[in-house]
């Protein structure tokens, strides 16, 4: 047996498990549209706060997919992001550190968040 990764430009990449027999395999793959997350990093009063770090964890190998840090506005946003378990990671100066788990991500979903962050 064989683990297959398809990708394409514009589409989630894809493992997939393969058996190679003597007479030879044939399989369909379906790629799924790329999923997103986004929101915004708040204070207690609700207010946006820049200079966080937000980080984009796969929870199947604890892998950092990806990392940003929010602007004035306070909101993050990770695009092209394959389908599938994550968790999203805040930290930043005077606040306590913040996990959100889990976030299950599907194939074309804009999954959207706001993540409010407690004084240290």
């Amino acid at each position: 047996e064989y683990t297959v990764r398809i990708s394409a430009d514009d589409y989630a990449s894809r493992n997939q498990s393969v058996t190679i027999t003597s007479s030879g395999t044939e399989r369909d793959f379906e790629l799924g549209a790329p999923a997103s997350a986004s929101g915004t990093i708040t204070n207690e009063s609700d207010d946006p706060l820049d200079e966080a770090t937000v980080t984009l964890v796969r929870r199947e190998d604890n892998q950092d997919i990806a990392q940003t840090t929010t602007g004035s506005d306070g909101t993050y946003r990770f695009s092209s992001v394959s389908f599938g378990e994550y968790q999203i990671e805040v930290t930043r100066q005077g606040y306590e550190n913040e996990t959100v788990r889990p976030v299950s991500l599907n194939p074309g979903e804009d999954y959207e968040r706001p993540i409010p962050l407690t004084p240290a």
